[in-house]
């Protein structure tokens, strides 16, 4: 469950501690990450809110599905090893409905200069992360200008889903506002105004 937040390049991270149950920030480090996203003619997967790439870089580096989840602000993510060649064909059958047998191409690349920080409770335990990422992205189809931009994402760890919102409400009285656009990928490649229809059914 993450919150994208939109951020003028020289702004500097306020004092998180006023967030109602932070008690501490603690910088978890940097990255640089890589990563291609895949879809199929038309974009049927960003229509419907679904994320393919291959990342390199970070802890988590490998083939990402991310999926809709129960909550408009979840996410189901899927992962496969970055040593995979091609699309996994795990990820790839689970797609399927959408792609109706077209083969998955890289649409974009996305290169992301990242510093996370925990954002800490009383009890120790990290109730979320916030990654101030730094964002070059361009069209694989496109000969086009990158898009840049520079973003606060903030992803919950044991916090409770009442966090992100005491957060932007902190946030806001900084003057730092929620992203119009929640998605990478949409930013650089547009945000489609329909969503796609459901997955086909197998018969």
């Amino acid at each position: 469950v993450e919150r994208a937040f939109s951020v003028e390049a020289d702004t500097e991270l306020p004092d998180l501690t006023r967030v109602p149950g932070v008690v501490a920030v603690e910088r978890a480090g940097y990255d640089e990450l890589d990563a291609t996203y895949f879809d199929v003619p038309g974009l049927p997967l960003l229509r419907a809110g679904v994320t393919l790439r291959r990342r390199s870089g970070g802890s988590d580096q490998g083939w990402h599905l991310k999926l809709a989840g129960d909550h408009p602000e979840s996410r189901t993510e899927l992962h496969e090893d970055l040593d995979h060649a091609g699309v996994p064909a795990a990820l790839e059958r689970l797609v399927t409905g959408w792609t109706r047998g077209r083969s998955l191409a890289p649409v974009a690349r996305i290169r992301t200069h990242r510093q996370t920080d925990r954002l800490v409770g009383a009890d120790g335990r990290v109730l979320a992360e916030l990654a101030d990422d730094r964002v070059e992205g361009l069209p694989a189809q496109l000969e086009s200008e990158p898009v840049r931009w520079r973003e606060w994402e903030v992803e919950l760890v044991h916090g409770r889903p009442a966090l992100l919102d005491d957060v932007e409400d902190y946030l806001a009285d900084v003057g730092v506002r929620r992203c119009h656009t929640q998605r990478k990928i949409a930013v650089v490649l547009g945000q489609p105004e329909l969503p796609d229809p459901e997955p086909a059914t197998k018969k």
